[in-house]
């Protein structure tokens, strides 16, 4: 899709459409997310910049859903709170 294009807003909105996510990262274009801040899109550009580095040392070691629920949630709710 070219810049400017509404294509783009369509595959922004598919994409997010079934995600637990409020942001994604379009090929060509860079990180869209929806919200009333900019931390999404900051949180996603790190998120993948950890990742493809990870990507460069070889095959990440995967971890369960439900580790990464127990971890989101201390984030979100314990981490730093206090």
């Amino acid at each position: 899709m070219l810049i400017g294009s509404e294509a783009i807003g369509q595959v922004v909105v598919e994409t997010l459409a079934g995600s637990r996510s409020p942001a994604c990262l379009l090929q060509n274009h860079g990180v869209f997310t929806t919200g009333d801040s900019a931390e999404a899109a900051i949180m996603t550009e790190d998120n993948a910049a950890i990742v493809w580095t990870a990507l460069q040392m070889g095959t990440p070691l995967p971890i369960a859903q439900g580790d990464i629920d127990k971890l989101n949630d201390r984030y979100q709710n314990v981490y730093g709170q206090g």
